[in-house]
């Protein structure tokens, strides 16, 4: 699908300002509100955005997110689908995606340490029979959202979210079971205003703005976004995985630094004990992807060991609350 040169300033400037009113993104970009407006409902009708979400950090509330690569092994495709749809479905899992090169599945939970992991994978396979194999598992410790866009360069636009373990060290926020309730309905839910989620969940919209004021005071809501679907935008999503030597801070900062100046690149993240460090990126065609590896082996030749380019064949869940 052809976006017109307005709705795609309006989308790279609203997908990670999803709280923002028409009039915000309107005095953003310099546009009249009903321009905006009507721009917004044309990728919402067009199904651009698939749904509204918040960027939660889950080391605020003492949890930690962990990437495990899976594949299945000899299952038929009626036990393949079961399977996706029980993952998708189990509580803790925020995103599956199936990768391209060897069938391999990439699954991101959220728990509690790697005890609670570990129990969420035994029982996986002990009451579903799921027959897999662990290519590997990662503790994520450093993530950043970058909200650069594709084909676009506008600084007034450009906007980023970073999660990071040292809130560890910290006291962790406790939640009420209203908390509870309210970030599952603002990480899951398909609403598109807080009127409509006001009515869902039966309290005043005073009440649920100050509730989720409250939980962004504290950390906890870092973020709101538009979940976008690519595919209708003509993007092709790609997981890039590198290996490097022990990273100091000034270089893994400066790693950072070069995701958010590129467009191509919507996420940064890194992993506790092991040298990896995991590129998500979004481009029009696998050419644009080569051209970040060459940027990235020229900038980094000296820090980084290997490079492995999958292409994200298929998306089945994102959320960042999957309670």
């Amino acid at each position: 699908m052809k976006l017109s040169t307005t709705q795609e300033l309006v989308l790279h400037a609203s997908a990670f300002r999803a709280d923002a009113s028409i009039r915000e993104i309107a005095q953003l970009l310099n546009l009249r509100e009903h321009i905006v407006r009507r721009s917004i409902q044309s990728l919402i009708d067009k199904k651009v955005y698939l749904r509204r979400s918040v960027f939660i950090d889950p080391y605020k509330i003492g949890l930690s997110i962990f990437i495990m690569q899976i594949s299945f092994f000899g299952i038929s495709a009626q036990q393949r689908s079961h399977y996706i749809k029980a993952l998708c479905s189990r509580k803790g899992t925020i995103s599956l995606a199936e990768l391209g090169g060897e069938g391999q599945f990439e699954l991101r939970i959220l728990c509690k340490g790697a005890a609670a992991l570990a129990d969420y994978f035994e029982k996986l396979v002990e009451e579903l029979k799921i027959r897999c194999k662990v290519v590997s598992c990662y503790q994520v410790t450093e993530t950043e959202y970058s909200g650069r866009r594709i084909c676009h360069t506008d600084d007034r636009v450009s906007k980023f979210f970073s999660v990071q373990s040292s809130a560890l060290h910290e006291p962790f926020c406790q939640l009420s079971s209203n908390e509870e309730e309210l970030l599952s309905h603002l990480a899951n839910s398909s609403y598109m205003s807080y009127q409509e989620l006001s009515r869902i969940i039966k309290i005043p919209l005073t009440t649920l703005t100050y509730r989720i004021q409250r939980l962004e005071e504290r950390g906890i809501i870092v973020g709101h976004f538009y979940i976008i679907n690519p595919k209708v935008v003509g993007e092709l999503p790609f997981v890039i995985h590198i290996r490097s030597r022990l990273l100091t801070r000034a270089e893994k900062e400066c790693i950072k630094v070069f995701c958010r100046q590129h467009s191509w690149i919507t996420s940064v993240t890194f992993f506790a004990g092991e040298q990896i460090i995991e590129l998500y990126s979004l481009v029009h065609d696998f050419a644009e992807t080569q051209n970040i590896i060459t940027q990235l082996s020229t900038t980094f030749g000296e820090i980084f060991e290997s490079v492995q380019v999958l292409p994200q064949l298929e998306f089945y869940k994102y959320s960042m609350y999957p309670f």
